[in-house]
């Protein structure tokens, strides 16, 4: 059984605490440049607007910000961020 490697780390810069924590477990390792990566977010919440709940319910749009310049520094070419529509 392959075992799963994860990092944990303090938020205390951007987006350096993010490449930290991708780099502690070798998040970036099998993926190819030319690869075509999707961000899917969960709901995105802008602190001003909603409250932030208790528990990680939210991706704040500093932690989308944060992997989309860490993705692009790496040299990452195709990048695609979806949202969920609501009616």
């Amino acid at each position: 059984m392959d075992k799963t490697v994860v990092s944990l780390s303090q938020y205390k810069k951007s987006p350096d605490s993010l490449i930290e924590t991708i780099s502690l477990c070798n998040g970036l390792e099998d993926l190819n440049v030319e690869d075509q990566v999707f961000i899917k977010p969960n709901l995105v919440g802008y602190g001003t607007i909603f409250p932030m709940p208790l528990y990680g319910i939210f991706t704040t749009t500093r932690l989308v910000e944060d992997m989309i310049i860490a993705l692009k520094d790496y040299g990452q070419k195709g990048l695609l961020l979806v949202k969920d529509l609501y009616i």
